[in-house]
């Protein structure tokens, strides 16, 4: 049989085998308590671990446009916000307030042009790559094995597992991104900024 990526229910079943449970068929409707609890661990780590934002849950030069009423409605599932620093202001700061893209530079939820952005969106489970599902998978279970027991044995193992797991999500994020330190803003603008006038010839 072809194996195919991690499913949220195997995820749970890893969870539920940390604390001694045995696996279940399904986990919609949640058949018992501890099943529950560990859909709600799950999904908290998965939270904590997109916002940080990654290649596969970022989106560059995402234009949004104002309404009628000069406000601009984020995409759903939207987190953070960054201004695209080759454009526009460096210093530009964006949130969400009230449902609305809010401007914290100037104070404003009113805009009155088109603006671009770097978007860090919430993924489903299945829109997640391997390396992601996995490494959140195990996290999650060391979480939940330590907030059901509290072994201590169980929790320096599931740790290593932990690390293991996040580097190799690691690799895979640079493997798919090939970065380097021209891609820091900051180098950006240090290598595109223009000589002062003043500047000596040769240097």
């Amino acid at each position: 049989m072809a194996l195919s990526n991690t499913t949220q229910l195997e995820a749970v079943n890893t969870m539920l085998s940390v604390i001694g449970e045995a696996p279940v068929a399904a986990v919609s409707p949640a058949p018992t308590q501890d099943v529950t609890i560990a859909l709600n661990v799950l999904e908290e780590i998965q939270r904590e671990v997109q916002t940080r934002g990654w290649s596969w849950n970022t989106a560059y030069d995402v234009e949004l446009t104002p309404d009628g009423a000069k406000n601009i409605t984020p995409p759903a599932g939207a987190v953070r916000f960054d201004n695209n620093y080759k454009t526009q202001v460096k210093t530009a700061k964006y949130s969400v307030r009230g449902g609305l893209l809010y401007d914290l530079t100037n104070k404003t939820d009113e805009f009155d042009d088109p603006i671009t952005l770097t978007i860090i969106t919430m993924l489903d489970w299945d829109d997640m790559t391997e390396a992601a599902r996995r490494y959140i998978m195990i996290r999650a279970a060391r979480v939940f094995q330590d907030r059901m027991s509290g072994s201590p044995n169980h929790h320096s193992f599931n740790f290593r597992d932990e690390a293991a797991a996040y580097a190799e999500l690691m690799e895979a994020e640079l493997e798919d991104c090939d970065y380097t330190i021209y891609d820091h803003p900051d180098t950006f603008d240090a290598i595109n900024r223009s000589r002062p006038s003043n500047s000596v010839p040769g240097y």
